[in-house]
């Protein structure tokens, strides 16, 4: 969620263009710090009386700051029949406190020159603002009265269930690919909270109640179990008097254990077709169970990274090179190790053929690379590439203020602390070949492989009758 007032002081306008030339070109105008090229976040955490976290990561580049409220609740912390409630509270959370009218926070924020926006994930909900560091104290005392002051009435929550509702229908109802991962993700993890949509069905956004959302803000909005991260021009021996005056005083809450988070991997319904008349570049999807931080060989956590990499980390990687080079087979590979989850990780395949070939065509000769990955394995030179390319990332990473908080915020929800967050590149780095080859044998195994397609529809059959559709959620 965005707001952005149609007039603005032109001061704050100017510091405006400021934060977002800073966050999208800092990197490429001036070499980053001895401590960034190390992939080090130098940050420094304390934590306040009420239970909340505080994570500091200086970056003087500039004289902005992002300042980031983590809360540990997300889509897979809501009750039955409650599904899309955390990302709808998010929405609530710009409408009013027992100080500020519906909106007013966020005509506050523009007005002191910052940008802002949130965000819900299965398992955290965030909200930020990009700020000049001289407007920071401004920024606590609003995060810090909507954590304990937050009002609710059905004037306020009425039109932004619509709003909400409205947000389904154009990201997921009327896009191709967004609800065929919807479905993929239903059926990769049935009776689990990651099966459900973040943005909710349809028919539970429409039953929340006024009571719902009063009891999400009093059993999940709390200092104790939230995260503070302030990345920018800052130092924490100057921001922590300021911290303890404004979120300091909001009172600790009593918070229920997470109880789903050791709740095991189900076995997947899959294969999933998902037939869409708006798709124009079939698309094959492979999901693998792969060790994450709670779930899993924790030792092949890290080298999982690195067979990511090794898979479809680019241009030069194995898949890559194979497919859409060499056989020309594939027009797109992707590979992505979702890592930084608390619950059950996966590794995604994602493939897509090249003009005239078919999709059992792609899907055999992807079997056969990972077949010869299996037997073979990877050679040290692609090991070396995989490594250069992730630590490269990770620096660049280090360097931005926004994605900096952004990972300290997720590896800390995840389980992660400091430390590991910190020394990523360091364990990455140390990984060997054949320990990379040892957890490529323990990931591709097709026996716990899921396979989605994502297709246009069939051609119809004269005479042929057609199946009642099924609504979002049966």
């Amino acid at each position: 969620m965005t707001t952005t007032p149609a007039s603005r002081q032109a001061g704050a306008a100017l510091v405006a263009v400021l934060i977002l030339l800073v966050v999208l070109l800092g990197t490429a105008a001036v070499p980053p710090p001895a401590a960034a090229r190390a992939g080090s976040f130098n940050a420094e955490s304390f934590t306040l009386d009420n239970g909340l976290q505080v994570v500091i990561i200086p970056n003087h580049r500039a004289p902005i700051a992002v300042h980031m409220v983590w809360y540990r609740v997300g889509g897979s912390d809501e009750a039955k029949g409650k599904s899309g409630l955390a990302h709808f509270f998010e929405h609530l959370m710009y409408m009013g406190t027992t100080t500020l009218k519906p909106k007013e926070f966020s005509a506050i924020v523009a007005r002191n020159g910052a940008l802002e926006n949130a965000l819900t994930s299965t398992e955290y909900t965030y909200y930020y603002q990009i700020v000049p560091v001289d407007r920071l104290e401004r920024m606590m005392q609003l995060e810090a009265d909507r954590m304990q002051n937050l009002r609710l009435t059905k004037k306020v929550v009425d039109p932004e269930r619509l709003v909400v509702l409205e947000e389904r229908r154009g990201s997921v109802d009327n896009d191709a690919i967004n609800g065929f991962y919807e479905r993929v993700m239903q059926s990769a993890f049935p009776g689990h909270p990651y099966g459900l949509p973040v943005l909710g069905w349809p028919k539970d956004l429409k039953s929340v109640s006024l009571d719902d959302l009063n009891g999400f803000y009093a059993t999940h909005y709390a200092p104790n179990n939230a995260i503070l991260i302030i990345a920018g021009d800052v130092r924490a021996a100057e921001l922590r008097p300021m911290i303890e005056k404004t979120y300091g005083a909001v009172p600790r809450r009593k918070v229920p254990e997470r109880t789903w988070v050791q709740q095991a991997r189900p076995a997947p319904k899959g294969p999933v077709v998902h037939r869409d008349a708006r798709v124009e570049d079939p698309m094959l999807l492979q999901i693998y169970p792969a060790p994450g931080i709670n779930h899993g060989a924790r030792t092949q956590f890290y080298p999982a990274f690195v067979v990511s990499s090794l898979l479809g980390g680019g241009t030069t990687s194995r898949l890559y090179k194979r497919l859409v080079l060499d056989r020309e087979i594939a027009s797109v590979v992707d590979v992505y190790f979702d890592g930084y989850v608390i619950g059950p990780a996966n590794v995604y395949i994602e493939a897509k053929p090249q003009q005239g070939v078919s999709m059992e065509t792609l899907e055999k000769a992807l079997n056969e690379e990972l077949d010869a990955i299996l037997k073979e394995g990877f050679t040290e030179t692609e090991m070396k590439r995989a490594i250069t390319n992730l630590l490269a990332e990770a620096v660049y990473d280090t360097d931005g203020l926004y994605e900096a908080a952004e990972i300290v915020g997720q590896g800390l929800v995840s389980g992660l602390t400091l430390e590991e967050i910190d020394r990523w590149g360091e364990f990455v780095g140390a990984v060997t070949l054949d320990q990379a080859n040892a957890t490529a044998r323990a990931i591709l195994d097709r026996r716990q492989m899921m396979v989605a397609k994502l297709l246009p529809p069939e051609k119809e059959v004269p005479g042929a009758s057609k199946g009642k559709k099924k609504e979002a959620g049966e």
